[in-house]
């Protein structure tokens, strides 16, 4: 019984540590060929992006963020996206180029 309590606490323990050590989620930020971007809210890639100036920023990103779909959204609204990542994770040339050709 006291084994079975102690093992317990042990794997608790681990848990704890490993949680408190998981890195948070990278902000996915879009920067746009434009800099007169409204301070503005839009939902892409199940985030919000908190918009103004060149850029928008989703704080909170959800696995989807970084994508097309998401690129495509924000350049529906704002235009000519120039850049669009995460820490240093970018979305595929190729998928910014279909992104910025639908902007167009």
């Amino acid at each position: 019984m006291m084994l079975s309590r102690n093992i317990i606490l042990a794997v608790a323990m681990v848990a704890g540590a490993s949680a408190s050590n998981a890195s948070p989620a990278e902000h996915v930020v879009a920067t746009f060929a434009r800099t007169d971007i409204p301070r503005s809210k839009i939902v892409a890639g199940g985030a919000v992006f908190h918009c103004e100036q060149s850029q928008c920023v989703a704080r909170a990103p959800s696995s989807r963020t970084l994508s097309l779909e998401a690129c495509k959204v924000l350049a529906k609204r704002f235009g000519r996206v120039e850049t669009f990542g995460e820490g240093g994770r970018a979305l595929p040339a190729e998928k910014l180029r279909a992104c910025v050709g639908g902007a167009e």
